[in-house]
């Protein structure tokens, strides 16, 4: 098996990311929606089920 080298940065991402999934664990939610807004880079959580977007018309512009 081949073995890759973890830079020091990674190695403190992996660890933050390995300890903040076991502390989402700990809640008391079944169902975690995840969304990544790669422009914005964000990530959001959600702890109910998102609702679908509904077409809207805002000053003569469609938005869905």
């Amino acid at each position: 098996m081949a073995m890759q080298t973890v830079n020091t940065a990674n190695k403190e991402i992996i660890d933050f990311c390995l300890g903040l999934s076991s502390e989402l664990a700990k809640l008391p939610v079944k169902h975690i929606w995840v969304d990544y807004d790669e422009e914005a880079d964000v990530l959001y959580l959600s702890f109910r089920k998102p609702q679908r977007a509904k077409k809207k018309q805002l000053r003569g512009m469609m938005i869905s």
